[in-house]
């Protein structure tokens, strides 16, 4: 690259052009004239006493003659050297055509161009700088009928960088439309008036960008960097794929259930980001985003019903949660960094709550329904002496005992406006009946008076039925985290004048897994 300053005019002898140290800037002026150079003149013999200084041009200063050979050597070096040089240095206006044809104001069609380009990065909330310009594209082998001026349809602008994109893509493409090209003079070249679904590329090496003021593109991304998301709205509460940032870790038992539907918290966390290019947004000012997965499971009595969970930040009025596809789709919400969110469900009378984002129950929630484990199959069967006695006489026989299912919930199975005293506390119930020889073919249950539970702690606890008159529903109010016990079938009762009594003592071992 050449120093700026005034270079002689290779086009014109007699003037000098001026480069700016880029580009020849198009401004040029004559070729400056000799210095001046002051002699006094040599005085007559017969000059006046006074005289006055004069200012002329020097005489030519004499040369010994050279060779004819000499001299046209020396015109042809200094041609080809103005020569060399015009070509080399960049032209002030590269020739911009089409098809042949010369381009109608072709900065104009990169002007507008510009302003397309910078709607569009302003509406995808990109990154530009001082070198994001518009650029004619040509060939670098042109066709063997085209000029080598003529350029394509096709304007390449940039560098320009885009929410989740590349600096090894710092360009996108424009699509120029052209006129009728049958007509005569300039060919007109439009751009569009609005820019959607660009794709940022790489420059081709087989493509070369040209200009009329001839700059040139910087290299690869121009110093420019990826840009950050802008920030969401305050409180902001929606649902959005997560792009580009780690996926917050799942959760183990974080879950409540109602009497009709159950929520579970499949996973939550504090994310920086949320959303996909220009959908992306970062964290409010002052505020944290929390990105949540939950999905809806049973109730304690019936299937899936139409409660669903809420937003609940500070105490504040409850929010209702955007729907979720699943998959790679959250909730997000941003909430203060210094305030406190729940997720919560009223249902069947009771109102609970999972924080976010850890999944800590609230303490009102009930809390045996939050379990995994709550039923054991049992294949017990235990044969029990009774003796029977009344101021009449007495009389002795064997019951058969079979118990088949042990559970623990809150609403009681099979009578459901039952349930436990408190949130902390569950029922305990079982399929517990025996069969008696003197009564072939019939059922029966035990009376709650010979039924009792032993805690390992060595506390226990009595049955009571719930079932309607005539009928047997044995259960046990336990605590939420019950996991071992036994039943034990003992004691003695009067029912209808006659006394009966257990002889001997039948128990029958429990096991919940906890959790």
């Amino acid at each position: 690259m050449a120093e700026p300053g005034w270079y002689p005019d290779p086009q014109d002898p007699a003037s000098e052009a001026y480069y700016d140290g880029a580009t020849w800037t198009g401004v040029r002026r004559p070729l400056p004239a000799p210095p001046l150079v002051w002699q006094a003149p040599v005085p007559e013999w017969n000059a006046p006493a006074a005289w006055q200084p004069q200012w002329q041009t020097p005489p030519p200063q004499r040369r010994r003659r050279r060779t004819p050979l000499i001299l046209a050597v020396v015109a042809i070096a200094a041609v080809a050297a103005g020569v060399l040089t015009w070509q080399l240095w960049p032209q002030t206006k590269p020739q911009i055509t089409y098809e042949g044809k010369s381009v109608a104001a072709p900065d104009r069609v990169l002007t507008k161009a510009e302003a397309v380009l910078r709607d569009y990065v302003r509406q995808q909330h990109g990154a530009t700088n001082g070198t994001t310009r518009c650029y004619f594209s040509k060939p670098t082998k042109p066709a063997a009928d085209a000029k080598q001026s003529d350029v394509t349809t096709t304007l390449l602008c940039g560098p320009v960088l885009f929410v989740d994109g590349n600096t090894a893509y710092p360009y996108v493409e424009m699509r120029l439309t052209t006129d009728d090209a049958t007509t005569t003079g300039p060919v007109t070249l439009t751009p569009p008036h609005s820019l959607s679904d660009v794709h940022p590329e790489a420059l081709a090496a087989d493509v070369l960008l040209v200009r009329p003021d001839g700059k040139t593109a910087p290299s690869g991304a121009g110093g420019l960097t990826v840009p950050d998301p802008p920030p969401a709205g305050a409180d902001v509460l929606t649902s959005a794929q997560l792009g580009q940032v780690p996926t917050p870790p799942s959760l183990d038992s974080a879950r409540m259930v109602g009497k009709n539907t159950g929520v579970v918290l499949e996973a939550a966390g504090v994310i920086p980001r949320y959303g996909l290019g220009a959908d992306a947004r970062s964290a409010p000012p002052g505020q944290q985003l929390i990105a949540f997965q939950l999905s809806y499971t049973a109730g304690d009595v019936s299937g899936t019903g139409s409660g669903s969970a809420q937003l609940v930040v500070d105490g504040g009025a409850p929010r209702k949660l955007p729907v979720t596809s699943g998959g790679d789709e959250w909730d997000v919400v941003a909430i203060d960094k210094a305030a406190s969110a729940v997720l919560q469900l009223s249902n069947g009378g009771y109102t609970q709550t999972l924080s976010l984002p850890g999944g800590k129950p609230g303490a009102h929630n009930l809390a045996v329904l939050a379990r995994r484990h709550r039923s054991e199959v049992l294949h017990r069967r235990a044969s029990i002496p009774v003796h029977f006695s009344n101021g009449v006489g007495s009389a002795d026989a064997t019951f058969h005992a079979r118990a088949s299912y042990a559970s623990i919930d809150f609403w009681i199975p099979g009578h459901t406006a039952k349930h436990a005293s408190d949130p902390g506390h569950a029922i305990l119930s079982m399929r517990l009946n025996y069969t008696d020889s003197a009564n072939p073919g019939h059922t029966f249950g035990f009376d709650p008076q010979l039924l009792r539970l032993r805690l390992p702690d060595g506390h226990t606890i009595r049955a009571r039925n719930v079932a309607h008159a005539h009928f047997i529903f044995d259960v046990f109010e336990v605590p939420a985290g019950f996991t071992r016990g036994t039943v034990q079938i003992s004691g003695s009762e009067h029912v209808q004048g006659v006394t009966v009594t257990v002889r001997r003592t039948a128990s029958i071992p429990l096991a919940i897994p906890a959790g």
